[in-house]
């Protein structure tokens, strides 16, 4: 077994509310139009809250996975906190568990938090960051595809 978390920062000119709005509680809704070469549907079991389960099925583009399921932990609409569990999808963990916070910055803008705890199934450390890296790198351009999506249709979850 091998533990790995990580915390990532990014900056956006859009504000809290719609980020939270769109990039959170509405991405299953988004994420096929933002990102359809990935994306191919996403199934939503649950009314969005606490136990709600989202499986984000994916195209032949991302050959080393057909979907994964994710099980809401936490929705904090008042401080924009956002916690999931993967239970499906993944055999390389054991656990694997994220949040989202979202914050205002002084500009305006907002500050995305994005952070990530993992325990791998085998001891293979090299193999094991190396997935944590692609699904790192997969959440920052879903967040970056929710970002321009919002920059781009600026009435959009206003």
């Amino acid at each position: 077994m091998f533990e790995a978390a990580f915390a990532e920062e990014f900056k956006s000119s859009v504000a809290p509310s719609r980020l939270w709005k769109a990039g959170v509680l509405d991405l299953h809704v988004l994420a096929p139009k933002i990102a359809s070469q990935f994306i191919e549907s996403v199934e939503v079991e649950g009314d969005g809250g606490v136990g709600t389960t989202k499986t984000f099925n994916f195209t032949a583009a991302v050959p080393t996975l057909r979907h994964v399921k994710n099980k809401v932990d936490v929705v904090d609409n008042e401080n924009l906190v956002y916690k999931y569990t993967v239970v499906e999808g993944s055999e390389k963990f054991k656990s694997n568990t994220h949040q989202i916070k979202i914050e205002g910055s002084e500009d305006g803008g907002s500050i995305f938090k994005f952070s990530g705890e993992y325990i791998t199934v085998g001891d293979d450390e090299a193999a094991a960051e190396a997935d944590i890296k692609a699904a790192k790198e997969g959440n920052l351009n879903m967040f970056k595809g929710v970002e321009s999506y919002l920059l781009a249709n600026p009435n959009a979850y206003a």
